[in-house]
């Protein structure tokens, strides 16, 4: 009898850890910016294509790079998206800041 009782306490502990990690992936997921976010006023809309136009200028970056997200929301932008290199992720955040101003750029690009 005290097997079967060990085995349930044990699959109910796992799955309430699998149950706290979906949450917190549907948190992590609320807290992320997305493309859904950008703003579609017109000084945001410029913001964007402004530096989505320097980045894709910039000979230095890679294809993937190039790809990054960029979202403007109320003249913030937020970069998100996988570079290859810590100077990749400083050039795209230093255009952004050429551009929006260095207090108005979140950098959130990932390094693989």
């Amino acid at each position: 009898m005290i097997l079967p009782v060990a085995a349930l306490l044990a699959t109910l502990a796992l799955s309430g850890a699998r149950a706290n990690e979906a949450d917190n992936t549907r948190e992590n997921r609320a807290q992320q910016t997305t493309a859904q976010d950008q703003g579609n006023n017109p000084r945001d809309l410029a913001m964007t294509a402004r530096i989505r136009e320097a980045v894709m200028k910039a000979s230095s970056l890679s294809t993937e790079a190039k790809n990054v997200k960029i979202i403007t929301r109320g003249g913030r932008v937020v970069l998100t998206g996988p570079v290859n290199s810590p100077q990749e992720r400083s050039t795209i955040g230093s255009l952004a800041e050429e551009i929006a101003g260095p207090d108005n750029v979140s950098n959130q690009l990932k390094l693989p």
